[in-house]
């Protein structure tokens, strides 16, 4: 029984020691993306790793490998010098011993130009901003910054946000610290706005349709929608003047100003 004990002990150890071991590879700034030319550079952090050595490789869009290396470990960081590689996606492989770890990095010519030139030029390409938090499947922590300012390099200088955010970046802030073009989603009205005359008390239309079903669900008292929505619109630079309308019964007659209409 002592030996069975101790062996199941001695293999508790093992295997606590085996999962403590990892590799990371945080992201370069900005979002793992480089220039063409530029050494593409990548810093693991290694922890309760044991190996003298890593296997590094590198493949591109199609899995065609472009980069094998044998990577000497020494101490609890690993440097991964890549070379300068031609514009393209590539994936990344990194084992040490049985530990392992995968990231990307893009290669790509950064543009420079203003919102208004990219406005003013016809480009029309961009990505919708994610608002940030931590991915549920890779469990990374999302870096709005870090993705505008990647966004914006490459020259995707359009994205769609709900045009009274706030948390986060909200679209005043995203509009002038980044050389970006904001769509605004106009769909939803603060809780205060809520109809209870025309609708019912709101704790009876959530019991019967689900919590926050009255923001696209139900229209808002209409002088009182009008007049917030001017205060918001009022808010954002003039420049972001285009609109994604929802729900066209929200009463979007007599909005703004004529130079601030939203469709």
């Amino acid at each position: 029984m002592r030996t069975a004990c101790s062996t199941a002990l001695l293999l508790g150890l093992i295997a606590s020691t085996a999962s403590a071991a990892k590799i990371t590879i945080p992201l370069a700034a900005p979002s793992n993306l480089f220039q063409p030319g530029q050494p593409e550079k990548l810093q693991a952090k290694l922890s309760g790793i044991t190996a003298e050595s890593a296997e590094l490789v590198v493949n591109d869009y199609f899995g065609q490998a472009v980069t094998t290396q044998k990577l000497t470990i020494s101490g609890d960081t690993l440097s991964i010098d890549l070379g300068t590689l031609p514009p393209g996606y590539y994936d990344v492989s990194l084992k040490a011993g049985e530990t392992a770890t995968q990231t990307s990095f893009g290669v790509a010519p950064f543009v420079s130009r203003t919102a208004a030139e990219a406005r003013n030029g016809g480009y029309r390409f961009g990505l919708k901003k994610w608002n940030g938090g931590v991915n549920p499947k890779t469990k990374q922590t999302w870096d709005i910054d870090a993705a505008m300012t990647a966004t914006c390099n490459l020259g995707l200088q359009w994205t769609r946000e709900i045009f009274n955010q706030q948390k986060n970046v909200g679209i005043v802030d995203m509009s002038t610290k980044y050389p970006m073009n904001v769509i605004l989603k106009v769909e939803r009205f603060p809780k205060e706005l809520y109809d209870a005359q025309r609708y019912g008390p709101i704790e009876q239309w959530e019991a019967k349709y689900g919590k926050g079903s009255w923001t696209l669900k139900t229209l808002p008292m209409k002088q009182p929608y009008q007049d917030w929505l001017r205060q918001q619109i009022d808010q954002i630079p003039p420049q972001q003047n285009v609109y994604e309308v929802w729900n066209c019964r929200l009463w979007l007659n007599c909005l703004v100003t004529p130079s601030r209409k939203p469709w």
